[in-house]
């Protein structure tokens, strides 16, 4: 049931993703790109933590009840959600870009599809272990919920697309670091526009992508892939050093939950006052049983 929904979720942005966006190799395909780039990792950053933030917060209840009867511990548990919800994401990833990547029209090639679902699926997986902070942290699904929008209108603030980061005060310029939004915008881009050139109205492009007049001359108003990059400050990294920027955070917020969930380790109640019971060997007891029916019938022959 819920993978079916996740599934059926993908492909439906998947399709109206690729039914809205037709990306050439005019000027305007520079503001279409990052435009859909864009969509893709803000709406992945809000399906991962809104998806873990309204289950994980009821599944830990259940979890707690089972280890206050210690049933398992923290380790084996978290261990084994992540070997069941890993794969699930960066499935879902699989598909999704597999469905959005040749309708939208972006870079046809092997190598530059590969590193599009990469950072789509390390998106997917950071996004979850975001949530699962919030999950942990929150004491029920609803000021999970809460916590959410104001966290994600911060990363979108800083995804490096918003604001440049030269125009940050000296004191918030760390924030665009743990944008996860900042790391797959920015990883998408470089890995989408290596290699392109802009440039008039694709009919009038020229081998290689260049707007040529009749001369055979390539116009000035071409525009490289190099030089979108530079203009948003993407210039100086690359796909993997935004891989391991995500691949760091995913880790950092694993173990910030692991943590949590330690640290919140529930403890079976006692009762304090209670005098302790005597102990009594099976001797004593039939002594003591034999002892109470001779006072019950001696009571009732008075009686009588």
């Amino acid at each position: 049931g819920a993978l079916r929904i996740k599934l059926v979720q993908q492909l439906m942005m998947g399709l109206i993703y690729g039914a809205l966006y037709s990306l050439d190799s005019s000027t305007r395909g520079v503001q279409d790109r990052i435009g859909l780039l864009s969509l893709v990792a803000i709406g992945g950053a809000n399906v991962g933590i809104a998806g873990t933030i309204r289950t994980f917060p009821k599944e830990k209840v259940l979890v707690d009840e089972e280890r206050a009867k210690r049933l398992y511990t923290v380790l084996p548990y978290f261990a084994s959600k992540l070997l069941c919800d890993v794969p699930l994401s960066v499935f879902l990833s699989l598909v999704f870009g597999s469905l959005l990547y040749p309708l939208a029209g972006l870079q046809p090639s092997l190598a530059h599809f590969g590193g599009f679902v990469a950072m789509v699926a390390l998106g997917g997986l950071a996004s979850s272990a975001f949530g699962l902070v919030i999950g942990c942290v929150a004491r029920s699904t609803e000021s999970a919920l809460a916590m959410m929008p104001p966290t994600v209108v911060l990363m979108v603030i800083f995804n490096g697309n918003s604001i440049n980061r030269k125009s940050l005060p000296l004191m918030l310029r760390w924030a665009p670091s743990v944008s996860l939004i900042r790391w797959v915008l920015e990883g998408m881009c470089i890995n989408e526009f290596d290699g392109l050139t802009f440039g008039g109205e694709s009919s009038d492009l020229g081998a290689g992508g260049s707007r040529r007049s009749r001369g055979g001359a390539v116009r000035p108003d071409v525009i490289s892939g190099e030089r979108v990059l530079r203009d948003f400050s993407f210039a100086d990294s690359t796909v993997s050093d935004c891989a391991v920027a995500l691949v760091q955070m995913i880790g950092v917020c694993w173990l910030i939950a692991l943590y949590a969930l330690w640290a919140n380790t529930p403890r079976m109640a006692t009762l304090s006052g209670a005098a302790p019971m005597p102990s009594a060997s099976g001797a004593g007891i039939a002594t003591e049983l034999s002892q109470s029916q001779s006072r019950s019938c001696a009571s009732k022959q008075k009686s009588a």
